[in-house]
């Protein structure tokens, strides 16, 4: 309920044609993600993103009853097929400049490190408005 204009954003991506399998609410959990990640070469997270300056590892993709995906989970994802994601959330391509100016951990970072070739993200925070205009531009 926070993100209402996911729906119009998931809307546009399966319109794409491609198979897909869209997780959404109470669907949305560790086990379904970790599956999810091992099964599909290209992902598409709309959700929150959350930086955390003090342990890095621990930043995190929201899912259902605020429970959450770290980088740490990704890490232990095993990604075989891995090549695209789409990181529609805040602050996924972000690091604490002033804790750790040495360290690139993000989130985009975890997926490129856990294997995906290729991973769109966001430096900054992200109006739940913008996720669809970037599904429509970005696969465009």
């Amino acid at each position: 309920s926070s993100l209402p204009k996911v729906y119009e954003e998931i809307e546009y991506v399966q319109n794409l044609g491609c198979d897909i399998q869209k997780l959404i609410g109470s669907e949305v959990t560790h086990s379904t993600i970790t599956d999810g990640l091992a099964k599909s070469p290209w992902i598409h997270f709309a959700s929150h993103g959350h930086l955390d300056t003090k342990q890095p590892f621990k930043s995190s993709f929201e899912l259902h009853d605020n429970a959450r995906f770290t980088i740490l989970d990704l890490l232990k994802a095993n990604l075989p097929n891995a090549e695209l994601a789409v990181l529609s959330a805040c602050h996924t391509a972000a690091v604490d400049q002033d804790n750790t100016p040495d360290e690139g951990i993000s989130l985009a970072a975890g997926m490129q490190f856990c294997g995906f070739r290729g991973v769109v993200g966001s430096l900054w925070a992200m109006d739940d408005a913008v996720g669809p205009i970037l599904a429509k531009e970005f696969y465009k």
